[in-house]
């Protein structure tokens, strides 16, 4: 009785000690995942808040050109159309590198090539009937509907931009989210890990205690 009772405290052991490192596997696969889903969280909202600064040097880009034209239409100067030449630059740079930024989806597109449209209706506005009165007080007019031009560019940008702080703020909190379990997952599979390492000692010695017993019977 003796013997089979130490074969059953065996096998007991060994299925303890298997279950145990078993789930600590698991767990650390588990961890491993979740890292990674982590990684990819964060990424994400790095990408969403870099499309959110393009969009704003966008928006700045526009503002600008506005109060150049603005003073180029009273006072015409080479310095002036230096100047509009490099904001229309960093506006085209600026939408460049919000299309080749990875997270953009249909809305940004649209709002990209809205706003290359607008610009294109900006230049022909300018070469067209600001630029040939400028330092005129026949400028006026052709200025004002410049200015109306860049506002709705303006609002344009501001709501693209409002949807991208929406979509940048729930990016950050999924980030967030995802690193809490990611750091909770990781900790449950330590200790799984400490655990069966406890196990396999407690099991280790339980198997020589009982191989001893057996041996004393023979």
């Amino acid at each position: 009785m003796k013997r089979v009772g130490g074969r059953l405290g065996g096998r007991a052991a060994s299925v303890v000690v298997t279950v145990v490192v078993s789930l600590s596997a698991v767990m650390v696969g588990v961890s491993i995942w979740r890292y990674a889903v982590s990684r990819n969280a964060d990424k994400n909202a790095l990408n969403q808040r870099q499309i959110e600064i393009h969009s704003l040097g966008a928006r700045n880009a526009i503002t600008d050109e506005g109060g150049i034209v603005a003073t180029y239409a009273t006072h015409p100067s080479s310095s002036g159309l230096a100047d509009l030449a490099a904001r229309r630059a960093e506006l085209s740079s600026h939408l460049q590198a919000l299309l080749a930024t990875p997270g953009t989806d249909s809305g940004d597109h649209q709002a990209v090539q809205a706003i290359q449209k607008g610009q294109t209706n900006l230049d022909n506005l300018f070469t067209s009937t600001v630029q040939p009165v400028a330092g005129t007080p026949q400028a006026i007019g052709p200025t004002k509907v410049f200015d109306a031009a860049i506002t709705q560019l303006e609002e344009t940008l501001d709501k693209e931009i409002a949807n991208q702080e929406t979509q940048s703020a729930q990016a950050v909190a999924k980030a967030d989210s995802n690193a809490s379990t990611a750091t909770a997952v990781a900790i449950a599979a330590a200790v799984l890990a400490v655990l069966a390492v406890l196990v396999a000692l407690f099991a280790g010695r339980l198997l020589n205690r009982l191989f001893r017993q057996a041996d004393e019977q023979f």
